[in-house]
């Protein structure tokens, strides 16, 4: 039926499905388009992954609150399933080989997992090969109970741009979890508990959005939050949307005045009593959502906070959950007058001695911590010069694990380049530099054993190596054996430096590739009288090899 009458649009919502033939279905949904299959129960199916088609032309699938068969998800009875110290490798091609639909770009699968059932990842790796099939733009799994998420996900070229995961019981959620997802621009973790995760590791909760360049909007809302590291959207400069609402935030502290495209900031229903004035009124045409919180107007620390609340609230018209009133020291809610703000002013101007000796206090207390800060940083300086020698001293002694300080990757069509402007210069100098006289740069065509499989050989000096020097080139994007190298590299997280002789036409590059030019300083040659010099010295160059050892 679906085929004969060339249906769109499948709506079987809220329906029971005593059995279904999956395989006889795939192979007849050539023409639909959506499908929603919302709190359906099915009691069983049957496929057969060798003979089943696909559906080309699926792009939206709704299958939240989906109840599945027992024998996949039990109807009743807790149960939580912990998935710990594995590195699984998940190969997304191999769907082509079953013809699994791969055109979806919006899938819902909130709600699967029934609420006496729980999945946690204890030290957990999935390695994601072949993301870049995918069409996949959207995905919600939240209402889903997944609890710890202490997973590292591995997924190059990931297509989400929207990810829910609202409403999933998640207590901790490691930030290579979703570091991946290089263009997603919204991500929604509301209703989960996340302040749990802030209480066991503050600064990883800070860095938890740290690699997500793209994020347009932000949804925190109900997760018990206390309040906000101060950096935790310092790298979000496309952020436009943030929703920390329902939470138990007492006062937005975190840094957002490099935020220019900040549109609405919601901190409906906290705890806020005192707004920091100074760095809301640094914006234009932000709409801050600010109603049932407990704004007080009964100490002196309130005076900018009101003085701010009633010249902004008075012109700002598209802003109506900005709140007109306060409470006063007798905890009566007044409104905002400027006989308010006189109160205020008088509450400051009474206790002068003692603002006078807390100033000293604060002086003496910030002298303090600016010798403390100095001592600190000559105690790291001295600490990273020894981390250095040392390291220098394991290289020499050969006993680091790593073989091979660099491993220099280029083209084969810069065979003659290399061997007279770099692998000589640059292997004698980390000679000099180490004290060790012996071969200190891999290459490929010197080391590489005759008659293994190059990616097993790459893969096994890429390990050997501490740091990756790339020489780009247009040779070297349009080779497929250099972009190997270089993904294998980032997959590695091995650290990389640029070498640029020439011209490259960027609109070749991958992503990744893209970004790390773009990003990160390069080394860069100069021609003159036909010879090929780098811009700065040899030393230079190896002096920050060397400290790429010690920082990664």
């Amino acid at each position: 039926m679906i085929s004969d009458k060339k249906v769109k649009v499948l709506d079987i919502s809220s329906t029971q499905i005593r059995y279904i033939n999956m395989t006889s279905f795939l192979n007849h949904c050539h023409n639909l388009e959506f499908i929603n299959i919302s709190r359906v129960r099915v009691d069983s199916f049957k496929t057969d992954i060798n003979t089943m088609q696909s559906c080309e032309n699926l792009k939206t699938v709704d299958a939240s609150y989906t109840i599945l068969p027992s024998n996949i998800v039990p109807f009743h009875g807790n149960s939580e399933t912990i998935y710990k110290n594995a590195n699984i490798p998940i190969n997304i091609n191999w769907l082509n080989s079953v013809n699994f639909p791969k055109n979806i770009r919006y899938l819902n699968m909130s709600g699967v997992i029934p609420k006496w059932i729980s999945y946690s990842f204890d030290n957990f790796t999935a390695e994601v090969f072949g993301a870049s099939k995918l069409k996949l733009e959207v995905i919600n799994i939240g209402s889903n109970n997944f609890g710890r998420m202490d997973l590292t996900l591995l997924m190059p070229r990931c297509p989400f741009s929207k990810v829910d995961l609202s409403g999933c019981d998640i207590r901790y959620l490691n930030p290579d979890a979703i570091s991946s997802f290089k263009l997603l621009s919204d991500i929604d973790l509301s209703r989960n508990k996340l302040n749990s995760m802030m209480a066991e590791d503050f600064n990883l909760f800070e860095n938890l959005f740290t690699k997500l360049f793209n994020l347009r909007t932000i949804r925190l809302a109900s997760n018990g939050l206390t309040r906000l590291p101060k950096y935790i959207f310092a790298y979000n400069l496309r952020l436009e949307f943030i929703d920390i609402s329902d939470n138990q935030i007492t006062e937005f502290s975190c840094e957002v005045n490099h935020l220019t495209h900040l549109r609405t900031v919601d901190v409906r229903r906290n705890r806020i009593q005192v707004i920091d004035a100074a760095t809301f009124d640094t914006f234009d045409n932000v709409q801050i959502l600010l109603l049932g919180n407990p704004i007080q107007c009964s100490k002196c620390d309130s005076l900018d906070s009101i003085n701010w609340l009633k010249n902004t609230a008075s012109s700002t018209t598209n802003n109506p959950d900005l709140p007109l009133q306060c409470e006063n020291k007798d905890s009566e809610k007044v409104y905002i007058t400027d006989k308010t703000i006189n109160e205020i002013q008088e509450i400051c101007n009474r206790p002068k001695v003692i603002i006078v000796i807390c100033c000293t206090a604060f002086l003496a207390l910030v002298l303090v911590v600016a010798i403390l800060f100095k001592i600190r940083r000559c105690q790291r300086q001295r600490k990273y010069q020894r981390e250095m020698e040392d390291r220098i001293a394991l290289i020499r002694e050969g006993a680091d694990e790593s073989k091979f300080v660099v491993f220099l990757s280029y083209s084969s069509n810069d065979d003659d380049f290399v061997n007279k402007y770099v692998y000589n210069q640059l292997n004698e100098n980390l000679q000099q530099k180490v004290g060790k006289d012996s071969n200190l740069v891999c290459e490929g065509d010197k080391h590489f054993q005759i008659g293994r499989p190059i990616p097993e050989q790459m893969s096994r000096f890429l390990r050997k190596s501490s740091v990756v020097v790339i020489l780009l080139t247009d040779h070297f994007i349009q080779s497929v054996h250099c972009r190997n190298e270089f993904d294998h590299a980032i997959l590695l997280e091995k650290p990389s430096v640029l070498m640029v002789k020439d011209e490259i036409d960027i609109e070749m590059m991958n992503g990744q590739m893209l970004d790390l030019y773009e990003h990160r300083t390069r080394i860069l040659f100069m021609r003159e009288n036909d010879e090929y010099i780098p811009k700065t010295s040899w030393e230079n160059i190896c002096t920050s090899i060397m400290i790429e050892l010690v920082e990664n």
